[in-house]
Formats: structure tokens, C-alpha cells, sequence
């Protein structure tokens, strides 16, 4: 129409003045006509309009930024003969509102060094630049500059400006106070404000803006609407959504804004209900593609794997092709389901057009939570460009999969890339520290995260600073980064108590719950379980059972299962069977990981019978015991030599092919035929075996020792190290075991050496007690006594009481009494040393004036004195 009416002009052979082509260029403007806008240009710069109508030339200018041309306005602003401030302030202003902040600030400054003085709406669109670009230090002279000349007051635009831009650069207190003091507010104040604290996640005080808003007689526009849905699904308030969602539809706002209906299913799916998402969905007037992507997201987020795909699926079906926003949830919706192929197929399509890097770094991440690591890394190797989230995304995907150490060496090229770590990587990479047990790369992340102000600030830096030093066994050092944390959550308290709980601090942990409380958090199911571990490894069965109590009152056993299989085995760790029995039936649902603890918790405390009794009602109750619970069965079955229930186990084991796949299993398995003396069995198993390793081969060793076959037990020992397998201190402790039962001294002697001169282990007390053993055995007591001397550490009383015996049978009197010196110093009250030394006495023919009743009287009432300083009565031992 309007090209029409122009034409019209020229066929009439009316030529339009200046007033006329401005006025036609403004129409182009509003209807993004840019093709008859170049027209206009051209008769506009005939006609010489440029050098004289300085109006003329900003109409031409505003065209174009409307029309999206910025290259086309900085040429027409360049050739103006004549500028004013709506000529720069129309420059600024299109760069700032198309997101070139940085452009729009070079023009701004030239404005200021060349041609005059801002006004109002120039400093507006520099203040909106500062914003896009986050140079927070150019917004505060320019807030100053602002307040000098006194425009904050005057002008409620420029107000709202900087409470915008202080709110863009999460500077939310400067901006709440440049609020604070505007005489006036209207609703874009209030909805940059509530933008501010929802962006900050500050759910609640977004929403006490928006209430206070209200109250101030402003309705809401749709910005307010929008952050108050965002606000609500932050605080996960379900009936506000549900109120805002009344008052919507009332005002009629569904229909005349899209993006309304979208957020709110935003905040319906956020706050957990896409039930009503999805109902919502179904009845709002127009779905655009952003609606298709806010009901996926919604199921994303609630790791609804499954049926996010299917909504993609229909949305295809439906006729509306996915943007980038709908590939990236897609993939995010194949990494939680794990759906391989869909993700693959996915990919396939995106390696048709150009992949952009948010869909790359998703692939990557999809990949990896497919278990996928090596593709993920196939596809980070071709993204073009990587940013902060592409490195990681694979930082992290190699750290979940116990590639902790490739994790450290990406962590390095992408800094030799420069690309600067955010929080999440520096939270990955100390999570890859902590599993290596990399302390000095840990402490220099440390300093990092504190020079960059993360260590207090940023839960999640500070959350895994802590989980590090834990890992990495430095107490002092977590608590005091914990200290450091200036607000607390559940992840916070669940990480220090955890730390406590691994080291064995039974009363931190439960102090930590109490400071937990005083300060707001309620523990979780975490911070329950913890708890419970740390009191059955301290046995504090009187504190886990106020544990318990408490856990009963929350509903929590009949919510989570992993709480109630922690309480189970507390009970068993503190040695009180009969209330993990208990506790074990109070479970509403039992799973495989239930029943294993209570089986292994007898197993532990060597109750067999009952390990089995409960092996049998778990597949009566239907549940297929897994690798873990036929580990558990078969070494109840060794501890009481069930070889008939081994059998019957081990067809079953068999029969799934878990022999094939699970050597653990195997190992158990011949540790049992071995226990009960079926040899021929154990060397079946052990070739059935796909791989051997070294505890295979202990376990063949173990078998051959305790028949007393020692040479096959050697030569199984020698046959092991031609496999390749390296022996262990176990391994070591089976041949010195069979060389003192066999009497070998110089081969037990030859293999005692090798350990610590071949292979590097330092032997233990149990090492020792062998040898000395096969000493006494073979009555060299001297070589016995000369050889537990020279122990390396403190000994044990077994030690000792080996060389007791020896000398009871051998009548070493003298080396008797040293012996018996050396457990009193142990145990002054150990009542089995006196014992022991009195057989001794009595069993040895004392020649010197036996017949001396003094000397008889004397012997009758006691033993001896001055033992090792003390003297000790033993009435009627005779």
C-alpha cells in the first residue's frame, strides 16, 4: 500500500516534499519495509535532504536499526552533514536494543569527547549497553555523571535504566538501592526489580516485589507476570502458581501474551505437578515452538526421560520443526533414559545442517551419561569452538565414569586452550582430585576458587573443596573451608558430616546434625545415613537408636529405602543381630541391598545358619539374589562347611553365567570348595575361571594348605607367577602357613626374605607369628626368640604366647620367664600368661631340695615373685 501510493505520486507527477518523504519513511520504518525505504533513501540524499533536514537524516537512521540494518545506519549516521543528540542517541539506542553493547558504548563515548551533551534517553540506552555487557564499573561513572546533574530524580526512565542494569550485572543491592531512592516507581521499576531477585534465584523476595507492587496500586504487566511464575517455580510454591494462574486467565492474558501461558507451564513443571503442565499445554490458544520446548524442559527437569521424547516425538508429527532449544532437551531427555540409539539417531540429523555449540556441548554431555565417553570425547575433538560449558561437560562425563585422571589432563588443555573455569568446572575438577587423591592440584584450585572470591560465595565450589580434603584425608583443612561458607545448605552439612562419618568421628557427626538444626536445615536422607554409618563404625548403638527414632517419626524408612538399609546395618556393625533382624522387618519394601546387609551382617558375626536361613526366605519372597548376595551365602556356607548348600548355590550361579562375567563370585566360590576340603572342585572352578587374578590364586593356595599338600601349594605358587599375577601379603601368609606346618624352616625362611626384597611387602605381625611358629615347631627355640627380638614394631601377645607353648613343651624354663615378662608389660591382668607360666612351673622336675617342706610349703601357696617388678599370688594351682 504504501509503495503503491509513492508510485502513485510519481505517475501523477507530483514530486513529495521533504515533510512528505520523512512521513514515508517512518511508515517503512514501522512496517519493516526496506526495500521501499531505500527508495526513499535515495530520492531523500537527490534532493540534498541529508546536508539540510537533520530530521530527515534520524528518520533515515531509525529505519534502518528497525529494519535490523545497523551497517546501513552507521553509514547514513556517518554521512550527516548536520548531527543533534537524537542522531547519536538513535545510533546508541539501536545498537543497545539489538545487543551490541559494546558498539553502542564506543558511539557514546565519541558523543561525549565530540559532539555535546547526552540527554535523558541517551544515557538510557548507555546504561542498557552496560547492562548487555556487564561493564558494571562504566554503569557506576555513569550513575554518578546521572546523579550530578540530577536526572535520577526527574526521570523516572533513567531510574528504572539503572536499577536494570545494576539487576543484569548481579549487583542486585546497588540496584535495590537506587529503588529505594526513586520518589516514584511504576511497573517497569518494580518489574526490573522482581527480574533482579528471580535471575539471583531469590524466589521469595522476587515474590514479596511483586506482592509489594501490587499493593502500591500498579497492576503487574507481563514482565511481572512472567518473573513471579519464574519466582514461583524457584520457591516451588504450587498454590501461588496455581492463584497467579486464576488471576491470568481472569485479565484475559493467555491470549494476547504467549509467553505468559509458557512460563506458566515453566512454573507448573518446575514446582514438580506436569500433570497440570501438561493440561495446561492442551488449552492455551497458540503453541508456538517455545511452548513445545517448555513442556520437554519441564519433563527434563524432572528427569522424565522417556516422556520428554515422546513430546518431541508428537511435536514432530505435529508439524513443527525442532529448533535448537527442542535438540537440546531432546538430548538431555536421551542421556537420563539412556536412550542410546534415539540420541544417535539425533545426532545423525544434526550432521546435516550446522551444528551450533550449545547443541554440540549437549551432545557431548548425552553421550556421556550414555556411558558413552569415548564418542563424547569423538564429538568435542569437532565442535569448531569450545567454550567454558564444551570443557565441562567432558571434565565432568570423564569424572563419572573413574577417569579421574583423563578429567586432570583435560582440565590442563583447556586451559592451554584459554578458556577461563567457571565454579561448575572447578567443582569437577576437585571432585577428580579427591577421587586420585591429587592434594597439591586441589590446593592449587583452592587458591584459585579464593582468589576468585568462589570459596565463600559459591556453595557448590565450597561444597566440593570440602568433599576434597575429605577424600584426600585432610580433616583440618575441610573444616576450615567449610567454615568458610557463608550460607549452608543440606549439600553443605551433608559433606562435612560425611567427612566426619569416613574417618571415624562418631560424635562430630552427630554434633553437625545438632548445628544442622540450630541453623535451619533439616537433615536428609544423606545426612541420615551418614549418621547411622558413622555410629556403626564407632558403635554408638545408643545414639543410632535415637537415630532410628527419629527417622520412624519422619516417614523417612517408609520413603527411602537406602535410609532403612543403612539402619540394618548399623545394628549389625554395632553387633546387635537381633534389632537388625528387627528393623530389617519393619521395612515396608526389601530389596536385594536389604537382604545382602542382613546376610553379610551374619555372615560377620559368623552366625551361618541364620546367613543361610535368610539367603532362602529372600528368593521365597521372590527376590533374585545378585553377585553380592551369592558372595555373602557361599562364605556362610564355608564358615560352617555347608559343601552340600555350596553346590546347590553354585549351579545356580552357573546357571546365569555369572562365572563368566563376575570373578569375585568365582573367588568366593573356590575360597568355599576350599574351606571344606574339595579340592578337585576348587581346580574345576578355578579353570573355569575366564581370568584368574591374584586372590584366585591365594584362594588355590589357601586350599592346597589347609589339606596339608604343601608342594602343590608351592607349585601353584610358582605357577601363579608365571601367569603374570603378582602374590600379596595373603598370598604369603598361606605358603608361610604351609611351611610351618610341613616343618620347613629354610623355605620358609626363603620365602619370608622375597617378600620384602622381591616384592616390596613389608611383612606384618602375622608374617612373624609364622615364622616364629615354624621355629618352635621345629624346637629351635633360641633361633625363635632371636627372631621375634628383631620385630620391626610392637609385637602382638600372639606372638609371644607361640614362644610360651614352644617352651612348655620343650622345658625352656629361662625362655619361659621372657616370654612371660613381655605379656605382663602388655597386660598385667592377662590371666592366661599366669596360667600358662604355672603349667610350666609345675610341669618341670625342680631338683634342688624338693623334699623341703619350707620349700614345698612355699611352692604350694605361690608360683613365684618379682616377676618383671611384681609379685604375684596363685593359691592351690597345684
Amino acid at each position: 500500500m504504501l509503495s503503491y501510493s509513492y508510485h502513485k505520486m510519481q505517475e501523477a507527477s507530483l514530486s513529495p516534499n521533504g515533510y512528505a518523504l520523512v512521513s514515508l519513511v517512518n511508515a517503512c520504518a514501522e512496517l519493516r519495509d526496506v526495500s521501499q525505504g531505500q527508495e526513499l533513501y535515495a530520492e531523500i540524499a537527490r534532493k540534498g535532504l541529508l546536508v539540510s533536514d537533520v530530521y530527515a537524516g534520524n528518520t533515515l537512521v531509525n529505519m534502518y536499526i528497525k529494519c535490523g540494518m545497523l551497517v546501513r545506519a552507521q553509514e547514513v549516521f556517518d554521512n550527516l552533514h548536520v548531527r543533534d543528540v537524537v542522531s547519536w542517541t538513535s545510533i546508541i539506542g539501536g545498537y543497545a536494543a539489538h545487543g551490541y553493547g559494546w558498539e553502542a558504548l564506543k558511539v557514546f563515548e565519541h558523543m561525549q569527547q565530540e559532539e555535546g551533551s547526552p540527554n535523558n534517553v541517551t544515557y538510557v540506552c548507555a546504561l542498557k549497553a552496560c547492562g548487555i555487557m556487564g561493564l558494571m564499573g562504566m554503569g557506576k561513572e555513569l550513575h554518578d555523571k546521572i546523579e550530578r546533574k540530577g536526572m535520577l530524580w526527574e526521570d523516572l526512565a533513567v531510574g528504572n535504566a539503572l536499577v536494570d542494569m545494576y539487576v543484569k550485572g548481579g549487583l542486585l543491592a546497588e540496584g535495590q538501592k537506587v529503588f529505594d531512592n526513586m520518589k516514584v516507581h511504576d511497573g517497569i521499576s518494580w518489574s526490573a526489580l522482581t527480574m533482579g531477585y528471580t535471575k539471583c534465584k531469590e524466589g521469595a523476595a522476587a515474590m514479596q516485589c511483586f506482592r509489594q507492587m501490587q499493593l502500591e496500586g500498579l497492576m503487574p504487566d507481563r514482565v511481572a507476570f512472567v518473573c513471579s511464575l519464574k519466582a514461583c517455580g524457584l520457591i516451588k510454591n504450587i498454590n501461588i502458581v496455581q492463584g497467579l494462574h486464576s488471576v491470568i486467565i481472569s485479565l484475559g492474558l493467555l491470549e494476547r501474551y504467549p509467553v505468559i501461558g509458557n512460563a506458566l507451564i515453566d512454573a507448573y513443571a518446575h514446582c514438580g505437578s506436569l500433570q497440570e503442565a501438561q493440561k495446561l499445554f492442551h488449552k492455551l490458544p497458540v503453541l508456538d515452538i517455545v511452548s513445545w520446548n517448555t513442556l520437554v524442559d519441564g519433563y527434563v527437569r524432572q528427569d522424565c526421560g522417556k516422556e520428554a521424547l515422546f513430546w518431541t516425538d508428537r511435536m514432530q508429527l505435529e508439524g513443527m520443526y525442532p529448533d535448537d532449544g527442542t535438540w537440546v532437551c531432546s538430548l538431555k531427555a536421551c542421556g537420563i533414559a539412556g536412550a542410546v540409539q534415539k540420541g544417535k539417531n539425533i545426532h545423525a540429523t544434526l550432521a546435516l545442517s550446522e551444528l551450533k555449540l550449545v547443541v554440540g556441548n549437549a551432545l557431548v554431555d548425552m553421550y556421556a551419561k550414555c556411558d558413552l565417553i569415548m564418542d563424547a570425547h569423538v564429538v568435542f575433538g569437532k565442535l569448531k569452538v569450545r567454550d567454558v560449558v564444551s570443557w565441562t561437560t567432558l571434565i565432568s562425563g570423564y569424572v563419572n565414569h573413574q577417569g579421574a585422571e583423563e578429567a586432570l589432563k583435560c582440565f590442563e588443555l583447556m586451559q592451554a586452550d584459554h578458556v577461563a573455569p567457571n565454579a561448575a568446572t572447578f567443582a569437577c575438577v576437585l571432585k577428580a582430585c579427591g577421587l586420585v587423591k591429587a592434594t597439591t592440584k586441589g590446593i592449587e584450585i583452592h587458591c584459585e576458587s579464593e582468589r576468585r572470591g568462589l570459596v565463600g560465595k559459591d556453595i557448590v565450589v565450597g561444597n566440593a573443596l570440602v568433599d576434597m580434603y575429605s577424600k584426600c584425608g585432610m580433616l583440618k583443612e575441610a573444616v576450615e573451608v567449610f567454615d568458610k561458607v557463608q550460607i549452608k545448605d543440606e549439600a553443605s552439612w551433608n559433606a562435612l558430616i560425611a567427612l566426619y562419618a569416613n574417618h571415624g568421628h562418631g560424635r562430630e557427626v552427630l554434633d553437625c546434625l545438632t548445628c544442622m538444626r540450630l541453623e535451619g536445615v533439616y537433615p536428609n536422607s544423606i545426612s541420615f545415613m551418614c549418621s547411622l554409618k558413622a555410629c556403626g563404625r564407632s558403635g554408638m548403638v545408643i545414639e543410632g537408636i535415637e537415630l532410628h527414632a527419629e527417622i520412624a517419626r519422619n516417614g523417612l524408612l517408609l520413603t527411602d529405602g537406602s535410609v532403612g538399609n543403612a539402619l540394618v546395618d548399623m545394628y549389625i556393625k554395632c553387633g546387635f543381630l537381633t534389632r537388625a533382624e528387627d528393623a530389617f522387618h519393619e521395612l515396608p519394601y526389601k530389596d536385594i541391598l536389604s537382604w545382602t546387609s542382613l546376610i553379610a551382617g551374619f555372615v560377620q558375626h559368623e552366625c551361618g545358619p541364620e546367613a543361610l536361613r535368610c539367603f532362602d526366605e529372600m528368593q521365597l519372597k521372590g527376590l533374585s539374589p545378585d553377585a553380592a548376595a551369592f558372595v555373602c551365602s557361599l562364605k556362610a556356607c564355608r564358615s560352617v562347611g555347608a559343601i552340600s548348600k555350596g553346590k546347590e548355590i553354585h549351579m545356580e550361579i552357573a546357571r546365569r553365567g555369572l562365572l563368566d562375567g563376575d570373578l569375585l563370585v568365582g573367588n568366593s566360590l573356590i575360597e568355599m570348595y576350599a574351606s571344606c576340603g574339595s579340592l578337585a572342585i576348587v581346580l574345576e572352578v578355578f579353570d573355569e575361571l575366564q581370568e584368574q587374578d591374584t586372590v584366585s590364586w591365594t584362594a588355590l593356595i589357601a586350599g592346597y594348605v589347609q589339606q596339608g599338600e604343601l608342594e602343590c601349594a608351592i607349585h601353584a605358587f610358582e605357577k601363579m607367577k608365571l601367569a603374570g599375577k603378582i602374590p600379596d601379603a595373603v598370598t604369603f601368609l598361606w605358603v608361610l602357613i604351609g611351611c610351618s606346618y610341613a616343618g620347613k624352616v629354610e623355605m620358609g625362611q626363603t620365602y619370608f626374605r622375597a617378600m620384602l626384597e622381591v616384592y616390596g611387602i613389608n611383612p606384618g605381625i602375622q608374617h612373624y607369628t609364622c615364622v616364629a611358629d615354624l621355629f618352635c615347631r621345629m624346637g629351635l627355640i633360641d633361633r625363635a626368640i632371636s627372631f621375634v627380638d628383631k620385630l620391626p614394631f610392637e609385637s602382638d601377645p600372639v606372638v609371644w604366647y607361640v614362644l610360651l607353648d614352644a617352651c612348655q613343651k620343650f622345658g625352656y624354663v629361662e625362655a619361659c620367664r621372657k616370654a612371660f615378662e613381655y605379656l605382663v608389660r602388655l597386660d598385667a591382668k592377662d590371666a592366661s600368661a599366669y596360667v600358662c607360666m604355672c603349667n610350666i612351673y609345675a610341669g618341670v622336675e625342680l631338683r634342688e631340695d624338693v623334699s623341703s617342706s619350707q620349700e614345698e610349703g612355699e611352692n604350694e601357696h605361690m608360683c613365684f615373685q618379682g616377676v618383671a617388678g611384681e609379685g604375684v599370688l596363685v593359691s592351690n594351682w597345684d
